[in-house]
């Protein structure tokens, strides 16, 4: 584990939390070493009294009984561990405070990377970041998290939060490019994420009409099953069909997100409108 004594008494103030946040995403020292087990692709379970990532070797390292045993990333379908102490805490903290909980989570990322936690960890860090107008330190947080595991392994709510961070960094050549790598081999979740920021980024551009056919409607018709984006997706695809003045399909629009999704906010937001 990294000493962390020094870095959060810097936390009195707002410039310490940013500090702090530098400190921790420069460092690249050793992961933590914790029980749990690791499950091979062929369904063989490997249990240990600790384990651990070697970002120089990209294996796993598994010490059980005095003996290490090193596991080829290729070789790992999921690593079971125990989850980190003050995760939860700090996700609390991202929603209500984004800037208090950037050094705890950016802590967890660090000392969890490749065993799993850091996956969690990254997606509230990364929208703490956002949300204190942080964008390009956000997109490069997540950015390390679509290195180490690809967009197969990620969610969906990760995913939709970096393509927001590379969007707020003002970067939408690398967000088209991103956003076609997820529909083409992306998991369902992250495939149902991308084409709706596809329809907000054709949206954005004044193209209603392939925001819906390229993005939106997609979303809603193929990926139906994807309950955490079909709010969004139909709510804006109301928005695009009257703006093509299209009144009828916007109302059809709203009436099934309001009807599917009654406790949504896009539904609040429908009823605030309206």
């Amino acid at each position: 584990m990294k000493p962390t004594t020094t870095i959060f008494g810097l936390l009195g103030s707002r410039r310490g939390i940013g500090l702090a946040a530098a400190v921790l995403l420069a460092a690249g020292g050793a992961t933590a070493a914790v029980p749990g087990r690791i499950v091979r692709t062929d369904e063989t379970v490997v249990e240990g009294e600790s384990i651990r990532w070697s970002r120089s070797l990209r294996q796993y390292i598994v010490k059980r009984d005095k003996i290490e045993i090193n596991i080829d990333l290729d070789d790992v379908e999921r690593v079971d561990v125990p989850e980190p102490s003050g995760l939860r805490q700090a996700i609390t903290a991202a929603q209500r405070q984004p800037a208090s909980a950037i050094a705890a989570l950016q802590r967890i990322v660090n000392d969890y990377t490749m065993l799993y936690h850091d996956i969690t960890a990254a997606r509230w860090l990364g929208e703490a970041l956002l949300k204190t107008g942080r964008a390009g330190e956000a997109s490069r947080v997540l950015q390390e998290m679509v290195d180490n595991y690809g967009f197969g392994k990620l969610p969906g709510d990760l995913i939709s939060v970096y393509i927001d961070a590379l969007t707020g960094d003002n970067r939408t050549a690398k967000v088209k490019s991103i956003l076609r790598t997820m529909i083409e081999e992306g998991s369902r979740g992250a495939a149902a994420v991308a084409l709706v920021k596809r329809g907000d980024v054709l949206k954005k551009e004044g193209k209603y009409r392939e925001a819906l056919t390229d993005g939106y409607l997609r979303a809603i018709v193929l990926f139906a099953d994807e309950k955490h984006m079909q709010p969004e997706a139909l709510f804006n695809a109301a928005a695009c069909f009257e703006e093509l003045g299209e009144a009828v399909y916007a109302e059809k629009m709203r009436k099934k997100l309001m009807a599917e999704y009654p406790q949504s906010t896009y539904t609040r937001r429908v009823q605030s409108e309206s």
